[in-house]
């Protein structure tokens, strides 16, 4: 005698293992997501995203100003770990890491280093918060 298939049960036992595996995932790719203002999901590392040229193209004050730069500065990190920027025909060298994965490092030989908290960081666009709040400097990319 052959057994008999209850494809009723089965359909259940399916759709409540199906329905834990895509809450599991949702759970795993909302956590992925380091930087506050996204992406919430990339395949390009963070340090690959970066190594380009960035152009400011606005700073958003704490109290929500938006300030457009009248002169354009260019912002190219490269893969060495050397910043090089350029603005109003003055051009500046530092060294640049991340750190604790939201955390942009900017040295500079002469005056020391600055800290920003990325608050987003697609291959478009680059936000870098002042550690202090007082304002975030937004990029998009010159590529």
């Amino acid at each position: 005698m052959q057994p008999v298939i209850n494809f009723y049960i089965l359909n259940n036992y399916l759709m409540k293992n199906i329905s834990i595996i895509l809450l599991l995932t949702g759970i795993i790719i909302s956590s992925c997501q380091p930087y506050e203002d996204g992406p919430k999901i990339s395949l390009k590392s963070a340090d690959s995203r970066f190594q380009q040229t960035w152009v400011l193209s606005k700073i958003v004050n704490s109290d929500g100003t938006e300030i457009t730069p009248t002169t354009s500065s260019y912002y190219e990190f490269k893969e060495n770990g050397i910043l090089i920027i350029t603005t109003g025909g003055d051009v500046f060298e530092a060294n640049w890491e991340i750190t604790d994965k939201t955390k942009l490092k900017l040295s500079y030989s002469e005056i020391g280093f600055d800290e920003f908290e990325i608050k987003r960081l697609s291959s478009k666009d680059l936000w870098l918060e002042e550690k202090a709040g007082l304002y975030v400097n937004k990029f998009i990319s010159k590529n």
